[in-house]
């Protein structure tokens, strides 16, 4: 009943468009296929499935300086991931919101968005976040140029977690600030500082199970957390383009340690490098990172959804592939060679992922 009443609603925004007084409505949407195998040392076999993604986008001018952004998806109530396996006998596969903001352009270079919206805050890499996150709230986002060669950021996002209705709220408070400046023309260099209050955590049931986290039972079957989450991250970026090769290297990595942990095991890290941009045809990029991210160092529930099958806990390497066929054409091959529990356990986990991605 669901899916129906989503893809009504994107129906009826298409075509009452105009009357509704919203001009220039863009729509976009893409289709992943992808192949998957999982193996953890664990004593468990191999899993191999085969995934599908479907996202479907629309954006609409209600005013001059508001615009409207809206996205249904493929998945289920998963908040880091919109694949549906092929299983259970070809049945049909659920759609949900996975978008709905507003973006009103307050000034040139600042922004206010609300809603359920896409990530506000400016990455480098996934520790904190996952690239499908979507988050719940309101943000403010600035971006300026402090001089010709160095480029300025600074965002401020409050995210709504979980309601309660007989206790309090989770929430998160975000702020981040940051500068990108050209060093020379084939130079370029970044840095930027953020930091994450998740209030209400310690003491308050799981956002989506352990994922990682230290946890304690609640004594009626589910699970508290044991720490508070004040997440600190610096990252760094370097961007460079040699006159001797023919495609730009990216230099990246970004730090974070969680000062709400009194459990220890508080920090995370991720170095790594990115050769070539899949992006016209026939174009191709490699990317390879290491990481090492401590049980507490960030909430697991929302870190990135692949590596350590998912949340904290973990270290290894990500090596991805990606080679453009066409304009809307992608094909990928990325492998996690990682450890689960590495202080602990210690558990071979294995994960190889084909794609091909269709954009439209």
């Amino acid at each position: 009943m669901k899916k129906w009443l989503l893809c009504g609603c994107t129906a009826l925004l298409i075509s009452g468009a105009s009357a509704f007084g919203i001009d220039g409505i863009s729509m976009k949407g893409d289709v992943r296929l992808r192949y998957e195998n999982i193996d953890v040392d664990d004593g468990r076999d191999d899993r191999d499935r085969s995934r599908i993604r479907a996202r479907l986008s629309l954006s609409g001018g209600i005013t001059e300086t508001v615009t409207a952004h809206l996205r249904i998806a493929s998945g289920g109530d998963d908040p880091i991931s919109t694949n549906q396996s092929f299983d259970d006998g070809f049945s049909t596969k659920d759609f949900g919101l996975d978008r709905a903001y507003v973006d009103w352009a307050v000034q040139d270079g600042l922004n206010v968005w609300a809603g359920k919206m896409k990530q506000p805050f400016n990455r480098t890499g996934d520790l904190t976040f996952d690239n499908d996150l979507s988050p719940e709230g309101g943000a403010l986002r600035y971006s300026g140029s402090a001089t010709d060669v160095t480029d300025v950021y600074a965002n401020a996002s409050v995210w709504v977690a979980e309601e309660r209705s007989g206790g309090d709220d989770t929430t998160m408070l975000g702020v981040q600030a940051g500068v990108d400046r050209d060093a020379s023309d084939t130079l370029s260099v970044g840095a930027g500082v953020s930091f994450y209050y998740w209030d209400n955590m310690q003491g308050f049931e799981t956002l989506g199970g352990s994922a990682g986290n230290t946890v304690a039972g609640d004594g009626a079957g589910g699970t508290t957390y044991v720490n508070d989450y004040e997440v600190f991250e610096v990252s760094l970026t370097l961007a460079m383009t040699p006159a001797q090769v023919s495609v730009p290297i990216d230099v990246y990595g970004n730090y974070i340690v969680n000062n709400g942990a009194d459990s220890g095991g508080d920090t995370g890290y991720l170095v790594g490098v990115q050769i070539g941009t899949a992006k016209a045809p026939k174009t191709w990029s490699f990317d390879y990172n290491y990481r090492d991210l401590e049980a507490d160092a960030t909430v697991g529930a929302f870190t990135d959804s692949d590596s350590f099958g998912g949340g904290t806990n973990g270290e290894g390497h990500r090596l991805e592939g990606r080679y453009a066929i066409t304009d809307n054409i992608q094909s990928s091959l990325v492998l996690f060679l990682q450890k689960l529990d590495p202080d602990g356990a210690d558990t071979d986990y294995t994960r190889l992922q084909a794609d091909i991605s269709v954009r439209f």
